[in-house]
C-alpha cells in the first residue's frame, strides 16, 4: 500500500481529473437523480479545503473572525501498489515501474511536513 497527498486547484479540478482517471463515475438513479460513485483499488479520503487555525473569538466564544482557507482541495489516497514491467539503470539493475497513481494526478502530488489528516 502507498499513500499519496494530493492539492488540486479546486474541486472542480479534482473531480476533472477523477473523471479523467475513471475514479469518478456519475450516474442516475430511479428518480433521475445523479449518483457520485467512487471506485479505486484502495481507499479516497476527501479532505476538500484545509483551514489555518488562525480564528478569533469574543469572551462568549462567538466567532469574531473566522478561520482562512488553505490553497487547494485536498485529497488523500491509499492505493495498492501495482507494478508494469521494468526499467533498467546505467549499471544494468532492474527495477519495477511503479503505475499505482493514475497518471491524471501525478503532477498533484504534494509532501507535506504534518498532513492535516492522515490515513489511520
Amino acid at each position: 500500500m502507498r499513500d499519496y497527498y494530493l492539492k488540486f486547484t479546486d474541486k472542480a479540478d479534482w473531480e476533472s481529473k477523477a473523471t479523467a482517471a475513471g475514479v469518478k463515475t456519475t450516474s442516475k438513479d430511479a428518480e433521475g437523480n445523479d449518483v457520485v460513485t467512487y471506485t479505486i483499488d484502495g481507499a479516497i479520503d476527501i479532505v476538500g479545503t484545509v483551514y489555518n487555525n488562525d480564528a478569533t473569538y469574543n469572551e462568549d466564544f462567538t466567532i469574531k473572525t473566522p478561520s482562512t482557507s488553505k490553497d487547494g482541495y485536498h485529497v488523500n489516497l491509499r492505493l495498492n501498489t501495482k507494478f508494469s514491467g521494468v526499467t533498467t539503470d546505467a549499471d544494468g539493475k532492474e527495477s519495477p515501474i511503479d503505475v499505482t497513481l493514475p497518471s491524471e494526478f501525478s503532477s498533484n502530488v504534494v509532501t507535506p511536513s504534518s498532513p492535516y489528516q492522515v490515513f489511520a
